[in-house]
């Protein structure tokens, strides 16, 4: 999907040298990080048909050992993405965030930070 390139183009650029991808959270990487996760949508309908904008609710996840380098990230991306348009994207907007307890394995602690963004995009 071009608006899932988009994307990560987006947040790559706002933490720069930082490992964004799509899918869940690797496990055995201990350096700062961001998973990209689809979480839901919609298709753009009208009384006369589709039309051609699509709604997707994605979930940015910032992993680091560092509480500090996870908030200041997520802040980066937070900033830049916040009401950003960029190629098939027609607008991206937060709509929640929250920093809390990691799920990684026993031993392997990494502070987190969420984002939720609701995404439009053309088709």
């Amino acid at each position: 999907m071009p608006f899932q390139e988009d994307l990560r183009a987006a947040v790559k650029a706002a933490v720069p040298g930082v490992p964004v991808d799509w899918g869940w959270n690797l496990q055995g990487v201990t350096t700062t990080r961001v998973t990209l996760v689809h979480v839901s949508g919609r298709d753009g309908i009208a009384h006369d048909g589709p039309t051609g904008l699509v709604e997707r609710r994605v979930q940015v996840d910032v992993w680091s050992p560092s509480y500090a380098a996870a908030r200041d990230a997520a802040d980066d991306i937070r900033a830049a993405l916040h009401g950003a348009r960029s190629g098939a994207i027609a607008g991206v907007f937060l709509t929640g965030s929250r920093d809390g307890p990691p799920e990684t394995p026993a031993g392997s602690l990494l502070a987190r930070f969420t984002l939720d963004l609701m995404v439009h995009y053309k088709e």
